[in-house]
């Protein structure tokens, strides 16, 4: 196994398609999508425009949690855009 050091990647919300949640038997992850290619670029492992990241056991609250704060805070930038244009 090759260990490196940490890099930190800011995406927008704004340029994620979606965001999810997926929890099996034996393992959970959270499926980034974003909306273009470029977006995703820097992480390594992504396939297109969809990363999948594995979350271990202990940390499947937590980032069930997230996934459920950052589709609210989506959903609500979605609604703020759609005032706007009306």
């Amino acid at each position: 196994m090759i260990k490196s050091d940490v890099r930190v990647i800011k995406l927008s919300l704004r340029d994620l398609q979606s965001v999810d949640y997926k929890k099996g038997w034996i393992s959970a992850k959270v499926i980034l999508e974003a909306r273009s290619l470029k977006v995703l670029e820097d992480i390594p492992g992504t396939d297109m425009t969809e990363c999948v990241l594995k979350i271990k056991r202990k940390d499947r609250k937590e980032a069930e949690n997230l996934v459920s704060k950052v589709r609210i805070t989506m959903s609500e930038m979605k609604l703020r855009d759609l005032d706007e244009d009306a």
